[in-house]
């Protein structure tokens, strides 16, 4: 039987640069009655093809950059931090004051999931320097870009960006980072090079590691329901050395308003899969960011519409929709987890069933394969809570699987799915048009209150607010 590990520390051991990677340490010690035990060291490694690390240092002096290497040091120690250290000790890192509050105040809400399921929802972070912080230093890039930096997941959200900003004549550059978490990296690089129109500059990261996919959690932990990362902020704060080479003012991301609701509350707390992409966090964000790179401004693209107004708006870009891929398990569609069955289900509603069985034979009678009927429930609120997933809300998946009821309607020659079966049981093919017109209009219309986009921008692609 192998030792469990509940008391522990995490040290942040500093990082190590070079021309086109940095490198991230961090020590996981046990505090046993004897003293610290070294239980393992591992590397995080940040690979910046096209970019010298080493010249904006020269660049920017040594100081400046150390707080953005230390804090992403500190985002990339969220892994271990899942895991509930006692303490987490900087040494040789080096991050600002104000990093290390947004890093304690947000880690809890960013994880709250993970802390549901480890029955630990009163765990905070301590982080304990070894020397006193500094004060965020501002940062100003030596140059200027006139297009938006957008980050590129190869999903559905970031394909309708694109298109978006493309009728919009706004000129743009893609992000894209990739994690050894989720698979090989040039793997994951090619299926988001998919839907980039040609000719598009791409500025790519790959970030690897030899904590996440190895035995050790599983071996130390194993009271532990899972140790994770959400990817971002990280992977916004992984893309400071790149706003500092290339001068981009706006970074847009792929938030939609429905991750502002949690998916249960718990004990009065709320419990949210994607509080890190809800507009709370957005702001908390772009707050910090405004001090560190005041030039920046940190937004949402589709934080003004709901899920069903994105699956709305790809009816516009059918083209691209082979190509787009959203699952977080096995890429590009594993059809068995929530994922799969909500953007598949959403394309189903959209599209109609023989064009999506065209374009993935796999799913097949999608709202019948055995394997994704729990999740479905989940998804329309019959079983447990809404999916730990980045799905739409509960109404939003009863809207979607209505238009997949009147589309089998119209081709009442075909089998009825298990679904569909479901939704008639339940009576809501008897609910009024008027009920479900009611619920587009909640998450379809724009709504600039729940937006940080300059207004500008906003107004380019949404029209002028009302």
């Amino acid at each position: 039987m192998g030792k469990t590990v509940d008391n522990w520390d995490l040290t942040i051991a500093g990082y190590r640069v070079y021309p086109h990677h940095l490198e991230c340490f961090f020590e996981i010690c046990d505090r046993s009655d004897t003293g610290h035990d070294t239980l393992g060291t591992f590397t995080t490694k940040l690979w910046y093809p096209g970019l010298n690390l080493l010249d904006q240092i020269g660049l920017y002096g040594e100081a400046a950059m150390d707080q953005v290497f230390s804090l992403i040091c500190l985002f990339e120690g969220s892994k271990f931090v899942t895991l509930r250290p006692q303490a987490i000790y900087l040494q040789n890192c080096r991050p600002t004051v104000e990093a290390i509050a947004l890093f304690t105040d947000t880690f809890h809400l960013s994880y709250s999931q993970c802390l549901y399921e480890n029955k630990a929802l009163d765990y905070r972070v301590r982080v304990i320097p070894t020397t006193a912080p500094p004060a965020t230093q501002p940062l100003h890039s030596q140059t200027q870009s006139d297009a938006v930096l957008l980050s590129n997941g190869g999903g559905k959200d970031s394909y309708l960006m694109m298109q978006m900003l493309e009728d919009s004549g706004i000129p743009y550059d893609v992000y894209q980072w990739a994690r050894s978490e989720y698979g090989l990296l040039g793997d994951q690089h090619a299926l988001c090079d998919k839907i980039v129109p040609p000719g598009k500059v791409i500025r790519r990261i790959s970030i690897s590691d030899d904590f996440s996919r190895g035995p050790f959690a599983d071996i130390y932990f194993p009271q532990e329901k899972d140790a994770m990362t959400l990817g971002s902020p990280e992977s916004l704060f992984a893309a400071i050395p790149i706003f500092l080479a290339e001068g981009y003012r706006t970074f847009l991301v792929g938030n939609e308003r429905s991750s502002d609701t949690p998916n249960l509350v718990y004990d009065g707390q709320d419990i949210n899969h994607q509080w890190i992409k809800s507009l709370e966090a957005e702001r908390l964000f772009q707050g910090f960011l405004s001090q560190l790179l005041p030039q920046v401004r940190y937004s949402s693209l589709l934080k003004p519409i709901g899920d069903l107004g994105i699956f709305e708006r790809l009816r516009r870009y059918p083209v691209g929709i082979p190509h787009t891929h959203s699952c977080n398990n096995h890429k590009p569609w594993c059809l068995n987890c929530p994922k799969c069955a909500y953007v598949l289900m959403g394309y189903r509603a959209m599209f109609g069933k023989a064009q999506v069985e065209d374009w993935f034979p796999a799913t097949k009678d999608l709202l019948s394969q055995p394997q994704l009927q729990p999740y479905f429930e989940e998804l329309l609120g019959l079983r447990g809570h809404r999916s730990f997933e980045c799905v739409g809300e509960i109404d939003e998946s009863r809207c979607l699987l209505h238009l997949c009821y009147l589309d089998w309607h119209s081709h009442r020659d075909q089998p009825q799915e298990d679904l569909i079966a479901l939704f008639e049981r339940m009576g809501l093919g008897d609910l009024p048009l008027s009920h479900w017109q009611a619920l587009r209009q909640k998450y379809v219309c724009p709504d600039v209150h729940n937006s940080t986009l300059d207004i500008d921008l906003y107004s380019k692609v949404y029209g002028k607010p009302l």
